[in-house]
């Protein structure tokens, strides 16, 4: 539709949304003190509800609590989100290339003492895809070759190899730190056991896969 914006990633679609251009969107963070009567929709990235006003209820709507947001952040903030989805899949080999020898003209020795002797640049995207997947920065590659070096001389499997991601806890912890410190879940030991047991290693990497 002519206000509707479609997102593909090699050609196939992953998502799409709407906007109108000389719009305002707002959305209510749940300290409104009350309903917008205004075009209804959804926020694209996190599907929040929220409406359309005009450019001239914007000042009305923030006095009423609503965070109001124009259309290319709206969008922006869309296509940040998919990127972040979807980066395994962005990551390719080249890419991989570019990061290593980025980091060689840096750090040469922890290149060379990886790469190609314990790992391929094929093996290394892929730790890399599993890292981003799981929303974890790659950015300190570093540290990420480092352990990977340290750990390819004993072990082969790429989800084995992922868990390099213990090398960089202070900021993926960071990450999901508040003010009283993080929120924790744990698993009742004999259901942590079931799925543990469960592991199935197979040469394509090693997966869940517990009994109906």
């Amino acid at each position: 539709r002519s206000n509707e914006y479609i997102v593909r990633i090699r050609g196939v679609e992953v998502d799409r949304g709407e906007f109108i251009p000389d719009a305002y969107m707002a959305m209510n963070p749940g300290t409104a003190t009350e309903e917008l009567d205004s075009i209804q929709t959804r926020e694209p990235a996190f599907g929040l509800p929220a409406v359309w006003i005009s450019a001239s209820r914007r000042a009305e709507a923030e006095m009423m609590g609503y965070t109001v947001v124009d259309p290319a952040s709206v969008i922006a903030t869309h296509l940040s989100e998919i990127i972040k989805a979807n980066a395994a899949e962005l990551l390719s080999r080249q890419d991989t290339r570019n990061l290593i020898d980025n980091v060689k003209k840096t750090a040469p020795a922890v290149v060379e003492d990886l790469i190609p002797t314990h790992m391929s640049v094929g093996e290394v995207q892929r730790v890399l895809q599993n890292l981003v997947r799981e929303r974890i920065s790659i950015r300190d590659l570093i540290t990420i070759l480092e352990a990977l070096g340290d750990a390819a001389g004993t072990y082969k499997d790429i989800d084995v190899l992922t868990g390099v991601r213990s090398r960089m806890g202070r900021s993926i912890c960071s990450q999901y730190a508040g003010p009283d410190g993080m929120a924790v879940t744990t698993l009742e030991p004999s259901l942590e056991q079931v799925l543990m047991d469960s592991l199935d290693a197979t040469d394509h990497g090693t997966f869940l896969a517990p009994e109906p």
